[in-house]
């Protein structure tokens, strides 16, 4: 089932709806001459910008703030320190959020974060957005899904996290999204608004620290309109 405006249960990828995105993502590949851009952040302000999301999991928050003591490239990094809960297995998640500039959905998009913890399991995810189609439960609001990118497997040290083949990994999540509204799903304009760090590690304290998130291509900021002709 889909879980609320940040994902859905992930699900084995059918061959044939995964054509149906890719044929619907080679048209949004039309208008990349407008979407060239990679956005970056590297984690230097003075305040934390990631935000907390959804769970599953009880999460004790210690620490949330910005680090000297562990950085990829200089000055800082964020850094979160947790206990947490025992969860569900694989299912268990505790969702921290950064939102992007729109990323069209193409072959050409992929996202990336540097991420070094004393636990491993902490896991990169992307929120799509369709923006052609309706939440069944929000219906004021478009329908989004999660699709789940690379996990860390070392303590200790900096792993780079990414998304990549980005239509491949949406196809996989078409069946689900099918059934929750009974119908074929229109994808075209679909596009990454956030990336999401699952945090949980397993029950117990863990520190974690996030540094060099970068994704793209994304949407150009429109500039503002002129003056009307005429206008003084």
């Amino acid at each position: 089932p889909i879980r609320g405006p940040e994902g859905a249960a992930m699900l084995p990828r059918p061959s044939g709806v995964a054509a149906v995105v890719l044929t619907a993502v080679a048209l949004a590949a039309v208008g990349l001459a407008q979407t060239d851009s990679i956005h970056r952040h590297s984690f230097s302000g003075r305040d934390p910008v990631l935000v907390r999301g959804d769970a599953n999991v009880r999460a004790d928050v210690t620490q949330h703030d910005v680090s000297t003591q562990a950085i990829k490239s200089q000055p800082t990094s964020e850094h979160l320190q947790l206990t947490l809960d025992a969860g569900a297995g694989d299912s268990a998640f505790v969702h921290y959020g950064y939102d992007t500039p729109p990323a069209p959905v193409s072959p050409a998009l992929s996202a990336s974060v540097w991420v070094k913890a004393t636990k491993p399991g902490v896991q990169l995810r992307a929120r799509v957005v369709l923006p052609n189609e309706r939440d069944p439960a929000r219906p004021d609001t478009p329908l989004t899904l999660l699709i789940v990118g690379k996990t860390c497997e070392r303590t200790r040290s900096w792993e780079k996290l990414t998304i990549e083949n980005v239509p491949e990994l949406l196809g996989k999540h078409l069946i689900a999204v099918r059934a929750k509204v009974g119908r074929e799903v229109n994808t075209d304009g679909a596009f990454i608004d956030r990336l999401v760090l699952n945090v949980y590690t397993g029950p117990g304290p863990v520190d974690i620290w996030v540094d060099d998130l970068e994704i793209g291509p994304v949407r150009r900021a429109q500039p503002p309109p002129g003056p009307a002709p005429g206008a003084p």
